[in-house]
């Protein structure tokens, strides 16, 4: 199962991906750059501090997981 959900406000709330491989690197203070891999297919997410907590960009998503609804929709793959 592969997923990657919204709030109302439109920022990442929920992600779920099966993957062959994770990987998470420090870009510089405050920020990170996370892949999650299958094959050569990868999804990958801008992470950075935001007055609220951390947010979370989808740079890539070879994989087609957003789904803004609920697992099991249009987009879930």
């Amino acid at each position: 199962m592969q997923v990657i959900r919204y709030d109302s406000d439109g920022e990442v709330d929920d992600v779920a991906i099966d993957c062959d491989l994770f990987r998470l690197e420090q870009l510089d203070e405050g920020r990170w750059w996370a892949a999650v891999y299958r094959g050569d297919k990868r999804v990958c997410f801008n992470i950075f501090k935001t007055g609220r907590g951390i947010g979370v960009i989808v740079e890539e998503d070879d994989f087609g997981c957003i789904d803004d609804t609920t697992i099991g929709g249009p987009n879930d793959c």
